[in-house]
């Protein structure tokens, strides 16, 4: 990954920040967020006319995510059949919020 470590991310999550990051020429987003339905994290594709949620899981709270709540939401297989996981070699973070 460029711009941020594996552990720094984790933290930057933790503290309930936002992260955007370049993946194959997409941008992309990882944020808490509210609704009506709870807290959740989430992981949004941002290049569309509209902003599509690829993952989402149910967080407790809004200001701190517990690391297996990270896990979670960075092992779904949203980026075309792979995790975060898999494609973080090839991931540049560009902005943290």
């Amino acid at each position: 990954m460029q711009g941020i470590t594996m552990k720094a991310l984790y933290e930057v999550l933790q503290n309930a920040h936002d992260v955007e990051f370049i993946y194959d020429g997409t941008t992309y987003v990882i944020q808490p967020e509210l609704d009506e339905d709870g807290t959740f994290l989430v992981i949004w594709d941002c290049t569309q006319d509209a902003p599509n949620c690829i993952a989402k899981k149910k967080i407790r709270d809004q200001n701190t995510i517990d690391p297996q709540n990270i896990d979670a939401v960075l092992s779904e297989k949203c980026f075309d059949g792979k995790s975060f996981m898999e494609i973080e070699k090839d991931v540049k973070v560009t902005i943290i919020y």
